[in-house]
């Protein structure tokens, strides 16, 4: 009952570490994919915040070009060139708007659409972040991701162009310049995000309404995400959700899931192992090997009561002048003696049978069936005759034998007690008679 006790809060103890251990598989990969998502996401801020700052060179040169000709004579034609580097190929356009309506742009192929364009137009919903940023003053304006008229997603910086005219500060008008808000992204980004197997979602704060519109969606799924990343370039709030296609629980909870599971097949098995090494040791003589004391009477004493056999017979052991061998050849060869008696012990009853130390050099064993008188005493004696032998230790030689007293049951007693008590009587009689013998206690006088 004690061992079942002891086994069941073992098992309840690896379930609750089976589960802890799953949990922190759980959190070790959630928290890896959530640093990788962040550090993809931090180079991507410096790429997007490097290409802008490229971008505004154009405009700040198209600035200081408008603000020294006093807005006259600006051909954008001619100057573009000057103003966009060939190799930033995520610029789309660069325009003009005196007044606020579009007059030029470069370059005009492919962008032909917006010329008369009125930027701010009440009627234009793709300015309306434009107009709100300028009512409040800010020198540079971000507008976008937005689908421009003439297709594409875009991002648009714009700023006011003003400058005295006889003594008198003139408001000229709008400078834009406009770049493909897939390609300001680093590519590698998408690149990665997609090799990763990740489903994302990049969505911009509206800064009037305060909320995330969507720009961009990869495979996304409305899948509820923890910790989304925010994250800002030039005033322009951004927020990046992602998770592995298919879902957080079908990737994270599947590989957690699996760790658990083998840990806890592995943790149960050591149990097992542990518990089975546990019950052997305690009923085990370190020793010699055999059942040890307390396990043997239990083992009987419950054979007895069970009645599982009609007739036992109890036998009790002593290796004669066992003290002489511990004191003349030392403890190190005595416990040797009592290993070796052991083993003779075990081979020749070896079945039906249970052979215990009783302690010091007195072993029972307990025969499940008597089997008939003549084929006992034919055991008896080969076992007396297998104790018989001389130990030599250097100059020194000790000779050793046993005495043994048998009692039955219930022919001599029905309990293990009087069993015991008997067959220690009969084992006397054959010390007495000179050793080296068995004794059945139904022959004493």
């Amino acid at each position: 009952m004690k061992h079942t006790t002891i086994s069941k809060q073992l098992i309840i103890s690896s379930l609750i570490i089976s589960v802890l251990f799953t949990a922190v598989i759980f959190y070790i990969i959630n928290d890896s994919k959530h640093r990788q998502l962040n550090s993809i996401i931090n180079d991507q801020v410096f790429y997007m915040q490097n290409n802008i700052d490229k971008a505004l060179l154009g405009l700040y040169k198209l600035e200081a070009f408008i603000i020294g000709a006093k807005g006259k004579d600006v051909n954008l034609e001619i100057i573009g060139k000057y103003l966009i580097d060939p190799k930033y190929t995520f610029i789309r356009n660069i325009l003009i708007a005196p007044g606020g309506v579009a007059s030029q742009v470069y370059p005009f192929k492919g962008s032909e659409a917006v010329i008369g364009l009125d930027l701010l137009s009440n009627t234009n919903k793709t300015n309306k972040e434009a107009r709100y940023a300028l009512e409040n003053n800010k020198t540079f304006v971000f507008t976008g991701p937005y689908e421009l008229v003439e297709g594409g997603m875009a991002i648009s910086v714009r700023t006011q162009v003003g400058f005295k005219e006889n003594g008198t500060e003139k408001n000229w008008g709008l400078i834009s310049i406009t770049f493909n808000f897939p390609e300001v992204m680093h590519n590698a980004f998408i690149d990665i995000l997609q090799k990763n197997g990740y489903a994302y979602k990049i969505s911009k704060l509206d800064p009037q309404t305060k909320k995330y519109v969507a720009v961009i969606l990869s495979n996304w799924e409305n899948e509820h995400v923890d910790e989304p990343v925010d994250f800002s370039v030039n005033g322009m709030d951004f927020r990046i959700e992602a998770h592995p296609i298919g879902g957080w629980h079908n990737y994270f909870y599947i590989i957690a899931t699996a760790f658990g599971l083998f840990f806890s097949i592995v943790f149960l098995s050591e149990i097992t192992k542990y518990l089975t090494n546990i019950r052997k040791e305690a009923s085990i003589d370190s020793l010699t090997g055999a059942t040890n004391r307390v396990h043997g009477e239990k083992l009987i004493k419950q054979i007895i009561k069970n009645k599982s056999y009609k007739n036992y017979a109890f036998i009790l052991l002593d290796i004669d002048h066992f003290k002489n061998v511990n004191d003349t050849l030392g403890h190190k060869l005595g416990d040797e003696v009592l290993k070796i008696s052991a083993n003779i012990y075990k081979s020749i009853f070896s079945k039906n049978s249970v052979v215990y130390r009783l302690g010091g050099d007195e072993f029972v064993i307990f025969l499940l069936d008597k089997e008939d008188i003549q084929n006992l005493n034919l055991k008896l004696s080969n076992l007396l005759d297998s104790m018989r032998r001389s130990i030599i230790n250097k100059d020194q030689k000790v000779a050793i034998s046993c005495s043994i007293g048998v009692a039955f049951c219930p022919d001599d007693a029905s309990s293990f007690e009087e069993l015991y008590e008997r067959a220690d009587k009969a084992l006397y009689e054959s010390k007495s008679k000179g050793r080296d013998r068995f004794t059945y206690y139904k022959d004493i006088n």
